[in-house]
């Protein structure tokens, strides 16, 4: 198999969520195909290949035509049997995972691999620039490091290399930075909808707390009674939460923002 990889050669697309939805259609458009999605269940795959141009549709990588790069975007617990599977059969094969905590060292003893991880959050049906998303990659040699390079600078202006641990370390602030915030917005939703609210009328209380990091640092933007050291306050609230794991996030939240702020 030639291993001179060019913009236009073959690509499967090995995961058919969140992730992998953004990524195909980015990689089309930066002029590669993608000729394969392959997902556990057929119905996700032909859903993702039904957006893309000449596209299959698989539940195993076997039954599609062999292809010059394999990027798998599958959950991190699946990726080294996945990676085994690809690697037997398309040996010469490039293989890149997306995921942040999983280490270059899955790939074992694979000639061409490495990661690009896109730091971001993905939805079905919600679009996101790819030209912002920074991504980081990684490979096992400086050779297969430049192809890696050069298929992520396709389609984002923000490609940046990283090694495993740095990139474990990104994800758990990703987490700390998206998921958890996330978590805790849908339980200021129900309290809203607790106090018969919409809770949308949070958006702009939400968005004014991000957009102010522009300016401050997160220490400097924080407010709030834990802030101020207001522990009678923070009792008060604590009574109206009726659910024990709320009680343990604000618990958490405030030891933590009283612990910062002495």
């Amino acid at each position: 198999m030639n291993c001179c990889y060019r913009t236009g050669d073959s690509v499967v697309m090995v995961g058919a969520g969140n992730v992998a939805s953004h990524l195909a259609p980015a990689l089309v458009t930066a002029g590669y195909r993608v000729t394969g999605i392959v997902s556990r269940t057929r119905q996700a795959a032909e859903s993702l290949a039904s957006t893309l141009p000449a596209c299959q549709a698989a539940t195993d990588v076997c039954s599609l035509a062999r292809a010059y790069i394999y990027i798998i975007c599958i959950s991190d617990d699946a990726i080294p049997a996945v990676v085994e599977h690809i690697a037997s059969y398309a040996p010469n094969a490039l293989l890149i995972h997306t995921s942040g905590s999983t280490p270059l060292n899955v790939f074992g003893n694979h000639q061409r691999c490495g990661v690009i991880y896109p730091l971001q959050t993905f939805s079905l049906h919600r679009a996101v620039n790819m030209a912002e998303v920074p991504l980081f990659i990684e490979a096992n040699n400086l050779e297969t490091l430049d192809r890696i390079r050069g298929i992520a600078s396709r389609f984002s202006q923000r490609v940046q290399p990283l090694d495993s641990e740095a990139r474990a370390r990104l994800h758990v602030a990703a987490v700390f930075a998206c998921n958890f915030p996330n978590a805790c917005i849908n339980v200021a939703a129900e309290l809203m909808g607790k106090a018969e609210q919409d809770w949308r009328l949070l958006l702009p209380l939400i968005n004014e707390t991000i957009e102010k990091l522009d300016v401050l640092t997160p220490q400097e933007a924080q407010t709030g009674p834990a802030a101020r050291g207001d522990t009678e306050l923070m009792a008060r609230q604590r009574d109206l939460l009726t659910e024990e794991s709320w009680r343990q996030i604000y618990d958490a939240i405030s030891h933590y923002i009283l612990s910062r702020h002495e």
